[in-house]
């Protein structure tokens, strides 16, 4: 017996089938990704992860913004940043960047736009987060 194709029929699923766009992510941090992650390895240990995420990334900005030269260095920032942005909830940050990440990888560049969103991001992350977490001062 011989099936009728599918392939055809069916729209091929991407990461936009399943990830929503980075302006349609309405809150900067997932709470609920963050509760599970306490459940998990304990308040304790995801306050001092995000608090790491934050002094690391804090710099991240300018040095992104400053890298005009080879796009391998940007894109390896990018995809940096896009895999601890999701480990962390910053479910907004995390689109962004992946988005960025994305064109980056067929030759585009990072725009001032970029970094602005990014910050904003970044910066709406950390007021919302102060709400599971117990955050030390950015400055270190």
């Amino acid at each position: 017996m011989k099936f009728p194709s599918t392939a055809a029929a069916a729209p091929p699923i991407g990461l936009g089938a399943i990830v929503p766009a980075a302006d349609a992510i309405v809150t900067a941090c997932d709470k609920i990704a963050l509760a599970a992650l306490v459940e998990d390895i304990g308040l304790a240990s995801v306050t001092e992860v995000v608090n790491l995420f934050i002094v690391e990334t804090t710099p991240r900005f300018p040095r992104m913004a400053a890298l005009g030269g080879p796009p391998d260095r940007l894109l390896r920032e990018a995809h940096t940043l896009h895999g601890a942005a999701g480990a962390v909830g910053a479910c907004r940050l995390a689109g962004i960047v992946g988005e960025l990440e994305a064109r980056l990888r067929v030759g585009g560049s990072v725009s001032a736009a970029d970094i602005g969103a990014m910050v904003a991001a970044f910066d709406a992350y950390v007021g919302e987060v102060c709400e599971v977490v117990q955050l030390k001062s950015r400055a270190g």
